[in-house]
């Protein structure tokens, strides 16, 4: 036979199984295995490629799911600050906020100057370089008092330099305005 087996080996497999058949125990075996052979190619292979499919659905629907919670998180945080946004994007209403600022704190303005802003969207990013001097403490509430307060606010590149008895700092201020409509 040219299938790779010859006659003599297919009348020794023969022999073999018919051996094992004669013996109930054996042959309970053997038709178990052979049960559980065809059940796992017939019933087990098309399963897993469902399986997978079904798994790689879940992912998806996992991840949207999760983005769509995080996407609700963002926008009721966000409603919390609506009334922290003020609807004046004129710098020297920003201007006259932090003036009202250092004044409360007690400190000194030395220098207060627009810079250029920047559009994201519907809001508007006033940036303000501002120089003031006091006591440590006097800072510590001007800057307290500016990210504390009712408007949005990020204060970047802060710096700080020691005089005889008073402090002077430097740094630029970021607040978000919301664009009139």
């Amino acid at each position: 036979m040219e299938a790779g087996i010859d006659r003599e080996q297919l009348n020794a497999l023969k022999a073999k199984l018919q051996k094992a058949c004669q013996d109930p125990v054996k042959l309970k075996l053997i038709v178990s295995a052979v049960i559980i052979v065809f059940g796992f190619f017939f019933y087990c292979s098309p399963q897993a490629g469902r399986l997978a499919e079904a798994r790689t659905k879940y992912g998806k629907a996992a991840e949207k799911a999760r983005l769509a919670k995080e996407s609700r998180h963002v926008v009721k945080q966000g409603k919390t600050f609506l009334d922290r946004l003020p609807k004046l994007e004129d710098v020297s209403d920003w201007q006259e906020y932090v003036m009202q600022r250092v004044d409360e704190a007690g400190a000194k303005l030395r220098k207060i100057e627009p810079r250029r802003g920047l559009m994201k969207g519907k809001y508007r990013i006033i940036v303000l370089e501002i120089e003031a001097e006091g006591m440590f403490e006097q800072i510590v509430d001007f800057v307290d008092r500016l990210e504390r307060g009712e408007r949005i606010v990020r204060l970047d590149r802060l710096q700080l330099e020691k005089r005889a008895d008073r402090m002077s700092f430097r740094f630029v201020l970021m607040g978000l305005a919301k664009l009139r409509a």
